[in-house]
């Protein structure tokens, strides 16, 4: 038979990972001193280890810790599977592996906070996680998670912290400097009145507001839905067209701004003309948005989030809404 080519099937398969003991081999010698009197013992040093006087090597440490901060295995159950290949570690001395190696990479986590922080633009909320409680077993409590994020750069920063205080934002963003935009919570409000941070509010927080006000007052939610799809429709032409930092601030004024003054102003009449129940879904969607309405425009000082620029454009209150003066920006 003459061969006349071959055939190929290739399979995914897995091989599990292997724990297994790495040697370090340092030979010892006994160097004896000139007069011959004494002696003294030479052997080579050990290369830098992770974790000095410990059998846990860079490589176990490393996948310790990614299975339980990124595959979200516990302990235990690492510690389970380890058993399968017959070796059997003390749930504590693994434990103590992860805190110490968790100490070497707070370098890192330092760098990393620099990089986050080091933008002009940058979004902040908050979450609440379960946090096991080590004083009552099998119980939880309330954390946070305060998120950080670069939009620009696509870089996220997680903070847990105990509370949900303003004191946990601030001691984080004391050197920040630019835009902060956040939601309506009111531990950002202190922040943002530093005179480096310009604060802009999420406008799909104010879109949610009325969407929860249609099965109450459908006509003016609707209505109120409809000023800000026309914003959105803005930023949609901006991404459209791929507009530059200057080209989109000037579509903003030119479009966005006539929508935010005409809306502002319906509002406060609705507000003063008619009977708007302050409790009711559409009255609380009013109020969230009037009672923010200078950080809901504040996006139209720039193209760009994050590029402040000297527009030459006096910015200004006008439409007095209650205590509120609601945000305008018109040519000087």
């Amino acid at each position: 038979m003459h061969p006349v080519g071959k055939e190929i099937t290739e399979k995914l398969e897995y091989r599990p990972g292997e724990l297994f003991v790495k040697q370090y081999v340092r030979p010892e010698y006994i160097k004896p001193s000139n007069d011959g009197l004494n002696a003294s013992r030479i052997i080579a040093s050990l290369p830098a280890m992770p974790l000095e006087k410990s059998v846990a090597g860079a490589s176990l440490l490393t996948h310790l810790l990614v299975s339980k901060f990124v595959d979200h295995l516990p302990v235990y159950r690492q510690l389970a599977i380890f058993k399968r290949q017959n070796v059997n570690i003390n749930h504590s001395t693994v434990s103590g592996w992860i805190k110490d190696a968790m100490r070497l990479i707070e370098p890192v986590h330092d760098l990393h906070c620099r990089q986050v922080l080091n933008t002009k633009y940058l979004n902040v909320d908050e979450t609440t996680i379960k946090v096991l409680d080590k004083d009552k077993k099998q119980t939880t409590h309330t954390g946070y998670y305060w998120v950080y994020y670069d939009t620009q750069r696509k870089l996220a920063l997680f903070d847990y912290q105990p509370g949900r205080g303003a004191l946990y934002p601030k001691a984080m963003l004391h050197k920040f400097k630019g835009y902060l935009q956040t939601d309506g919570y009111g531990a950002y409000n202190r922040i943002g009145a530093d005179k480096d941070i310009t604060h802009p509010n999420c406008w799909a927080h104010a879109k949610r507001e009325f969407e929860k006000a249609l099965s109450n007052d459908r006509q003016r939610a609707e209505k109120a839905l409809v000023f800000i799809q026309k914003l959105y429709k803005v930023e949609h032409e901006a991404r459209e067209r791929k507009l530059d930092a200057a080209q989109r601030k000037e579509l903003r004024l030119y479009e966005s701004l006539p929508v935010i003054n005409e809306f502002a102003k319906w509002m406060t009449e609705e507000v003063k003309q008619f009977a708007v129940l302050p409790k009711s879904p559409i009255g609380k969607a009013f109020a969230y948005s009037l009672n923010r309405w200078n950080e809901l425009s504040a996006y139209l000082y720039d193209g760009i989030p994050g590029d402040r620029q000297q527009s030459g454009r006096k910015c200004y209150s006008s439409h007095s809404a209650g205590q509120k003066e609601l945000f305008v920006c018109r040519q000087p």
